[in-house]
C-alpha cells in the first residue's frame, strides 16, 4: 500500500464522488513540495495534479488527491527516495499545515492543559473537518500507547504514519507508529510514545 500505480487504480476504483477533500490540504502537499524543489517542478506538479481553480475551504475530489499524491511520491522516487518515505514525508507536511491552523492551534493548547491523550480523542473531529469520508476511532492502552482505527480510509497507511509522527512531534513526543491493514481502506495504526529527552545543559 505504497501508492504506486497498481495501489492508485485499486483506490481511484473505490472512491466515489461524494468522498471530498478540504482545499487546505491540496495547498499543504504543494507546500511540502515546494520546500524541497524547484519552482519548475512545483509548477509542473501543479499542472498535472492541482485543481485548476480552488480555495482552501472548498472541497475537492478524494481522487484528484490520491492523483496528487501520486505524482509527489512518484517525483521523490525519481530522485531516489524509497516509496514508503515518500508517502510519511507527505503526510509529514499536512499534518504541520494543520497545526499551524487555527483549528491544529487549538487542539496543541488542549495538549498543554490535559495531555497527550486528549490530543488523540480529537482525531474522529480533526479529520471530519479534513474529509467527508471514512471513520476514525482512538482506543487507550495506557498513559503511554494506543490505537487509532481507521476505517473506509481511502489514503494509504503510511500518509497517515506519517502524519501521526509528526504531530507527536510537534507535541515535544517521540513516537514508534505502525499501520497494521485489515483491507485495503481498513487499518489500525498502533502507537507508543514518550516525552523526547532535551540535551541536559552544559555544565556552567
Amino acid at each position: 500500500m505504497e501508492l504506486d500505480a497498481a495501489d492508485l487504480a485499486e483506490r481511484l476504483q473505490i472512491t466515489t464522488p461524494k468522498d471530498t477533500v478540504r482545499g487546505v490540504m491540496f495547498n499543504a502537499v504543494l507546500q511540502r513540495v515546494a520546500t524541497k524543489y524547484g519552482a519548475a517542478d512545483l509548477a509542473a506538479l501543479q499542472e498535472r495534479a492541482a485543481p485548476a481553480d480552488w480555495g482552501l475551504l472548498r472541497m475537492y475530489p478524494t481522487a484528484d488527491f490520491l492523483k496528487l499524491l501520486f505524482e509527489v511520491v512518484e517525483l521523490e522516487v525519481r530522485r531516489g527516495e524509497p516509496r514508503a518515505d515518500a508517502l510519511r514525508w507527505v503526510g509529514a507536511g499536512c499534518s504541520e499545515a494543520f497545526l499551524a491552523s487555527s483549528v491544529g492551534k487549538a487542539l496543541l493548547g488542549l495538549f498543554s492543559r490535559m495531555g497527550p491523550l486528549a490530543l488523540f480523542r480529537q482525531v474522529g473531529p480533526a479529520y471530519r473537518l479534513m474529509v467527508s469520508y471514512g471513520f476514525r476511532e482512538f482506543e487507550s492502552r495506557g498513559a503511554n500507547d494506543g490505537v487509532v482505527r481507521f476505517r473506509n480510509e481511502l489514503v494509504p497507511p503510511l500518509f497517515h504514519e506519517g502524519a501521526f509522527q509528526a504531530g507527536l512531534r510537534a507535541v515535544q513526543l517521540e513516537a514508534t507508529i505502525e499501520a497494521r491493514a485489515r483491507s485495503p481502506v481498513d487499518f489500525d495504526l498502533v502507537g507508543h510514545w514518550r516525552p523526547i529527552e532535551l540535551p541536559a545543559p552544559a555544565a556552567g
